[in-house]
Formats: C-alpha cells, structure tokens, sequence
C-alpha cells in the first residue's frame, strides 16, 4: 500500500485479518507510475515498486503513535499562528514607530505598554483591534500549553519516552514526537541508520 492518507488504519485492518501489509513512502512509488494517475497505474506502479530493495517500508504506526503525531501537528499549527499573529503586530505597530522587541515572550507586555502610551499615534479603532490581536495570542499559547501537558501524561505512561528523555538535550516535544514518528527504535540497525532515517546526515563538501 502506498503510505497516504488512512493507510495506517486501514493497513491495521487488514493486519486484524491475518494479511501481511507493506507501506511504501509515496515519494517513493511516484517515479515507477509511468502512465496518467488511475487506480490501475498506481497498482503497478506499488507492484514495481515493491520489488525495488532499496525502499524502505513504512512502519505501521498504532493508534497512539497516530494520536502523538496529531498532538505534536496541532500544536506546530498553533504555534504557526501565534508566530502569524505576533509578525502582523509587530508590522502593524512598526508602522506608528513603535518597535516590539524580538522574542514572543516580549511581545504581549511590549504591546500593552503600547496601547496604553496616549502619546503614539496609534490610532484608537487600531488600539482595540491590538487588543483583540492580544487576547487571540493568549488563546493559542494556553491551547499549546494544553497540549504539552496531554504529551506529558503520555509521556509518563510510556517507558520508551521517558528512556529518550535521559539523553541529554532530548525533552518532552523531542522525545514524543520520536516516540510517534519512529516507533520501535529496535528496527534501526545502528544509532546511524537512525540519524539518517530522521535526516542528521553530514554534508557534502565534494
């Protein structure tokens, strides 16, 4: 099967049912589907792919892998707009020659101090609308501290996570998102098969 969206659950189906499952990366499978996109090209296409030894399979994640892997999405999600909302506050104010320092934990207090200088020209309808830009901020970061905390239960219910955090410089976020993404680290056949599966190659200076 090609690893795409609801392969995982259906691949655990099929598994219940007694059938052997291979999911194959499908960057990987593209090049071997030679014809226009239809359910019969893409079949010979995994076919010719599956023969190729130099894929590697994509493990079947379980249902709480999955649920990690959602949490740590959610998460990158808000953390997104939190960084969307802090650039267009920052830009907004810049414009009135009011300069917000570097670093999200400045911004909130940098920008009351703001709101409630009489001497900028700020304009008043942008005031409140700042404000409200405040409120959203605080929503996001309490929605992402909600989150941490869920990964920190799952992280005290798995030996595996809490193993990885004894790694200096491996914490919660690093640790769970390794747990969700890699599974079973016994199917690395070095700590070097495993830094290249997770992308920590050295360069190319040739």
């Amino acid at each position: 099967m090609e690893a795409c969206g609801s392969a995982h659950y259906w691949a655990r189906r099929f598994q219940a049912q007694g059938h052997t499952v291979r999911l194959l990366p499908a960057r990987d499978v593209k090049p071997y589907v030679r014809r226009n996109k239809t359910d019969r090209a893409d079949a010979a296409g995994l076919v010719e792919a599956a023969r190729c030894a130099q894929i590697d399979e994509v493990p079947v994640k379980s249902p709480r892998q999955q649920g990690l892997q959602a949490l740590h999405r959610v998460r990158e999600q808000l953390k997104a707009q939190r960084t969307a909302t802090i650039n267009l506050v920052r830009g907004l104010l810049r414009e009135y020659g009011v300069a917000i320092p570097i670093g999200a934990a400045k911004v909130v207090p940098a920008v009351r101090d703001a709101l409630e200088d009489g001497e900028n020209e700020v304009p008043m309808p942008l005031r409140a609308t700042l404000a409200e830009l405040l409120v959203r901020m605080a929503g996001l970061q309490a929605d992402m501290t909600a989150i941490e905390r869920r990964l920190e239960v799952e992280a005290q219910a798995d030996v595996a996570v809490q193993r990885y955090q004894t790694v200096p410089g491996i914490g919660l976020l690093t640790a769970t998102a390794l747990r969700a993404g890699a599974g079973e680290l016994s199917r690395f056949r070095s700590g070097r098969h495993l830094a290249s599966w997770i992308g920590l190659v050295p360069r190319e200076h040739s």
